[in-house]
């Protein structure tokens, strides 16, 4: 059966939507699906201010939005020293969008938010999950594929060069959890964990890069450059503890951690359950 498909494309939203109903395509559900999503993200953009603190400061959900209940709620399930729910805002919203169509009927439903995916499976069946070496590269590296019972309802990706800051020099950190937003919330902090102190990695405060960030006072990374085999190996060992953490946590699934074309795997679905297209980083 082929899946209906919209893209969104509003202001910082860019929202690819696909679901199945069993009786055929329902193209009217799919535009409803893009309209919700706008509403969302203005609901959202409403209370940035809010979301812009470190969740533990958040005492009450009371006046936020659903979504952005959500998106607390993600983050503080989290321990970190320092972080807001706009940490779960990309995969937060694809949730949102995914449980809608699910709601109106789709037995299959995939939404990617910016590449943070939210995967709804009903009624069964499965879906395809590409990885890639690095943020913006023009092709995946590998593939995975998930089913209803693998309890994976989201895939969220973070690192350098993507549209969020990063702590840390990682091309790619990759996670799979339960939802979308605690997959990009761990997929923040596992990108930053992918760290090794070298001259090449450049850091300056936040609000150098951005005046509107959250992470204002704390530094990030705005440039990589070149690693030894050594280096790389330390900073992704160190992001693999992270993630072993989570995982054994019992908060996320698995995660993939990429750097200049060296791998690790936590979790599910592990090297075995990969299919490769091109492994190198370049």
């Amino acid at each position: 059966m082929r899946a209906g498909r919209i893209r969104v494309e509003h202001g910082p939203l860019s929202l690819v939507a696909a679901a199945r109903w069993p009786d055929g395509e329902r193209p009217g559900e799919l535009r409803r699906a893009g309209d919700h999503a706008v509403d969302v993200l203005a609901s959202l953009a409403a209370v940035r201010a809010a979301l812009s603190v470190d969740v533990r400061r958040i005492l009450s959900l009371s006046g936020l939005p659903p979504v952005a209940r959500t998106m607390v709620r993600a983050a503080r399930r989290f321990p970190a020293p320092f972080l807001t729910p706009l940490a779960s805002v990309a995969g937060a919203v694809a949730d949102a969008v995914a449980d809608f169509l699910v709601g109106r009927g789709a037995d299959w439903a995939v939404v990617s938010n910016g590449g943070d995916v939210a995967v709804r499976l009903p009624g069964g069946g499965e879906a395809a999950v590409a990885v890639h070496a690095r943020i913006g590269a023009p092709g995946p590296a590998a593939r995975f594929t998930v089913r209803a019972a693998d309890g994976v309802g989201g895939v969220a990706t973070s690192g350098a060069g993507g549209r969020s800051l990063t702590l840390g020099v990682a091309d790619a950190a990759t996670v799979f959890g339960a939802t979308a937003a605690e997959a990009d919330v761990a997929a923040t902090l596992l990108a930053n964990a992918v760290d090794v102190d070298c001259p090449a990695v450049e850091r300056v405060p936040a609000e150098h890069l951005d005046p509107d960030t959250d992470l204002k006072g704390i530094r990030v990374t705005r440039r990589v450059g070149p690693l030894t085999p050594g280096e790389v190996a330390r900073a992704l060992d160190r992001g693999r503890a992270a993630a072993r953490d989570l995982v054994g946590a019992g908060l996320v699934r698995g995660a993939v951690l990429s750097l200049r074309g060296q791998w690790r795997f936590v979790g599910w679905p592990g090297e075995a359950g990969v299919e490769w297209m091109e492994r190198s980083g370049s």
